[in-house]
């Protein structure tokens, strides 16, 4: 966009189905032309970050993005659905030249609004969903060169 804001955005359709199976011996049920559980269909995010620098790649950053995710099937039998979802995620960040790399100190912080959403499920003889994570702060250190 400038210099100093950055925007990066992502799409993801995803049609995927089950293509072949084994009838399950009890039921005698396929899941043919079923959704796989855990893959929204619409999927997709945008990210801007800004740079107080005049140098993108050294100096202070900070950026804050948005993680959206539909609907997605819990099954193989697709019987239930799991709600879509959006999650609000934050940067900061400061980078030093260093020799001829470069240093980088990151925090990042995901699900700043600390909400409640569903990560994942599984299922094997009963239902399983694991809600997703609460509001957690990552720290790191990296160099290049």
């Amino acid at each position: 966009m400038t210099d100093n804001l950055s925007l990066i955005g992502t799409y993801a359709y995803t049609d995927a189905r089950i293509t072949r199976d084994n009838p399950d011996s009890t039921t005698l049920q396929s899941n043919q032309g079923h959704r796989l559980p855990n893959t929204p269909e619409h999927s997709g995010s945008l990210w801007a970050k800004w740079s107080f620098s005049q140098e993108s790649l050294l100096g202070w950053n900070v950026g804050v993005g948005i993680y959206l995710a539909g609907n997605r099937q819990g099954d193989n039998l697709n019987s239930y659905q799991m709600p879509g979802y959006a999650r609000l995620d934050a940067m900061t960040g400061y980078s030093w030249s260093v020799g001829g790399g470069r240093l980088t100190a990151q925090v990042n912080i995901n699900n700043l609004l600390d909400k409640q959403y569903y990560a994942a499920s599984r299922f094997r003889r009963e239902a399983t969903i694991t809600p997703g994570d609460p509001l957690t702060v990552l720290g790191s250190i990296r160099l290049e060169y």
